[in-house]
């Protein structure tokens, strides 16, 4: 980032010397006055276009912005000391509560803890990406205390360093795009951290959920094509684009057919939320993917078995997809899916109750929770997402949080048996319960969709069943799965 002359980053060492009580205070002003009045050798007095001299005033400015950190920090530490608690969670947890309060974004630097005053970094990058002027600081905050403090400047857009993480192992070659002015070929991370600290977490491997090749490049390696196929691909999802992409990029030549209006199929209501809007990123990452690599793509085309087997190809590939679940409840005419709801197909009133509380069910509760609406989450197991793990922690412990804050009333261990007159019964362990409500939303899971795979299964020499439909999962292994079966053919 650009150096401004004052703080750039360092490291305070509070509390990494068991020094408690009054002295400790001390030692820690002296710490704080020495990071935050500009002991920097970098620092250097300014003057602004009409010649007043202005580094007295900034250096004032600081001055008593560090006097008042280091008496917050004094009181935090005190009680943390007579507490015998300098070790612990609750003292980082205290000291980011603390800068949050104080106006600054805080983080813990371990990712523990969520981070306050999170809209000033947003803030900061999309004021940079916009080429505008503009500034921010981030305390970092270590064990026991410690902060590191990193004053961050962009000038007309510029940073002097920009630091990637997740998005390196989603396309490794995003520097060399972005310098090359080929922005619209990054493959976006979509931030579901299945592949990467979920897999860390479960299974002590790093890897990643749209890049399937990620630390496993020797053995996913592109396999040569000794003669170029013709591929016809049905369906635009997820599974099917994937296919497509990796047997155009081997020199094959895939063709695809989507039943819908656009290539993304699930991808399309999950990213519905504003919070899942990297879903969408990644369907239009597809759709300029098979672009630019020349692959024909048929929209709102439903072949048949006919149409197949008039075709000409050497190579079927069936990508269907899946289809949510159903059940009757009765009064069935205000009771939609999660998809009907996230697409804004169906209206669900100002009171809804969504049955199911899986991943998709808690997502769209949430959005419908954030837009004003009253949720309850009604789930027959004694916990929410609870199947169809492992679900990243991070993700799923933040989701937890999330519902209850956003005011959303969650029944476990409860079944719904009938839905009129804008009432749905549920049985639960204390009882029947009735609750009031403009419509239910069911969200208990999906179904594959292969009906045509099923009626061309015998009838075409090499064919292939990927994504959901041929097995419902997320969205890291309908694009594994895609990837392995293409690289071979």
């Amino acid at each position: 980032m650009k150096e401004k002359g004052r703080r750039q980053h360092r490291e305070v060492g509070a509390g990494k010397c068991c020094i408690t009580g009054v002295w400790q205070g001390i030692i820690l002003i002296l710490f704080l006055m020495a990071v935050c009045t500009g002991c920097s050798p970098y620092r250097h007095e300014e003057t602004d276009t009409e010649g007043r001299e202005s580094g007295g005033s900034e250096q004032q400015e600081t001055a008593e912005e560090s006097e008042d950190l280091a008496e917050g920090y004094r009181e935090i530490y005190e009680q943390a000391a007579e507490q015998g608690v300098l070790d612990s969670s609750d003292l980082k947890q205290d000291i980011i509560d603390y800068l949050g309060r104080m106006g600054y974004a805080a983080v813990d630097a371990e990712n523990q803890i969520n981070m306050t005053n999170y809209r000033q970094v947003d803030e900061f990058c999309v004021k940079a990406g916009k080429g505008e002027n503009t500034e921010t600081t981030v305390f970092a905050v270590l064990d026991k205390g410690g902060f590191v403090r990193y004053d961050m400047e962009a000038e007309n857009g510029v940073c002097d360093v920009i630091d990637l993480g997740r998005p390196l192992l989603a396309d490794p070659d995003y520097c060399n795009k972005l310098r090359s002015g080929r922005q619209g070929e990054i493959r976006p991370c979509i931030s579901c951290q299945e592949g990467c600290m979920g897999r860390v977490a479960e299974y002590s491997l790093i890897n990643c959920a749209v890049n399937p090749q990620a630390a496993r490049e020797r053995f996913t390696a592109y396999e040569p094509v000794l003669r170029a196929k013709k591929v016809l691909i049905i369906g635009g999802g997820v599974a099917g684009c994937e296919a497509a992409r990796v047997l155009a990029t081997r020199g094959h030549k895939p063709e695809v057919y989507e039943k819908g209006n656009r290539l993304g199929g699930n991808l399309i209501p999950g990213g519905a939320p504003e919070f899942k809007e990297d879903d969408i990123a990644l369907a239009d990452w597809y759709t300029r993917e098979l672009e630019r690599l020349n692959v024909p793509v048929h929209l709102n085309t439903a072949l048949t078995k006919d149409d197949v087997l008039k075709a000409e190809f050497d190579t079927l590939i069936v990508a269907t997809g899946s289809t949510p679940k159903v059940f009757s409840l009765g009064d069935d005419e205000h009771v939609y899916t999660a998809s009907q709801v996230l697409l804004k197909e169906k209206d669900c009133g100002s009171t809804t109750v969504v049955v199911g509380g899986g991943l998709v069910g808690c997502e769209t509760a949430l959005w419908l929770a954030q837009h004003g609406k009253k949720v309850t989450i009604v789930e027959a197991l004694d916990r929410i997402m609870a199947v169809n793990g492992p679900l990243c922690h991070a993700n799923k412990d933040m989701l937890e949080a999330l519902l209850p804050f956003n005011g959303i009333d969650i029944l476990t261990s409860a079944k719904v048996t009938g839905y009129a007159d804008g009432s749905l019964a549920v049985s639960t362990e204390n009882g029947e319960k009735q609750i009031p409500c403009d419509s239910v939303i069911l969200s208990v899971g999906y179904k594959e969709e292969n009906t045509l795979y099923q009626e061309l299964e015998f009838e075409v020499p090499e064919i292939y069943l990927l994504g959901d439909a041929k097995k419902v999962s997320n969205i890291m292994y309908a694009i594994w799965d895609a990837f392995e079966v293409a690289n071979h053919i």
